[in-house]
């Protein structure tokens, strides 16, 4: 399944780092895979965390295993996360994905909600999920392909990179976008390397 690498986190109460994707993607497995010549790819770590409402899961990376926030094609380099009250409708994003290219997308509003859940299991939830609803523009490749899931989207500000959510790909041909905001991971002390 595809799924685009989100960003390196560490978190401030433990010191541990994580790789981002995006959860649903690895749903039936804690292992992730680079692509690769070789026979299904590289396993280059394990999930260790899920934030299930997010559609985040978090990733330890082997040792050997090199991820840098640095390598973005048309995207500024990440380097912090936003939380949902900074940010303003009408804000300019862009997420960069392995397969579609840009994405460009204007804030139009929040929505909250109860959590996704997989179908057919019903979890009962104690808080709705806050969500930026996002108009798309793009993508520069052609068409928004499932390789763009779990990019991060990024408030094209030339400020330096403050991260809003993670893309998510909405119904086929819609011109809308969600993506839950990042409060959550914030809350409980991850932030950008």
């Amino acid at each position: 399944m595809a799924s685009t690498a989100g960003v390196k986190l560490r978190n401030a109460d433990s010191g541990d780092i994580r790789l981002t994707v995006s959860n649903h993607r690895f749903i039936n497995s804690n292992e992730v895979y680079h692509p690769s010549s070789r026979n299904g790819g590289v396993c280059i770590g394990h999930i260790d965390e899920r934030f299930d409402a997010l559609d985040v899961a978090l990733v330890k990376l082997h040792p050997s295993t090199t991820f840098t926030n640095g390598e973005y094609l048309q995207v500024q380099p990440p380097n912090r996360l936003i939380r949902s009250t900074q940010i303003r409708n009408s804000t300019w994003c862009c997420a960069d994905g392995m397969a579609s290219g840009a994405v460009f997308l204007r804030v139009a509003g929040v929505k909250n909600r109860s959590p996704p859940r997989p179908p057919g299991i019903v979890v009962p939830f104690t808080e709705f999920i806050t969500e930026n609803i996002y108009r798309l523009y793009g993508p520069t490749a052609g068409s928004i392909r499932e390789g763009v899931r779990g990019a991060p989207i990024v408030v094209d500000d030339n400020e330096g990179g403050g991260i809003v959510g993670f893309f998510q790909l909405g119904a086929e041909g819609s011109a809308w976008a969600l993506s839950p905001c990042l409060d959550d991971l914030i809350d409980r002390g991850w932030t950008v390397i």
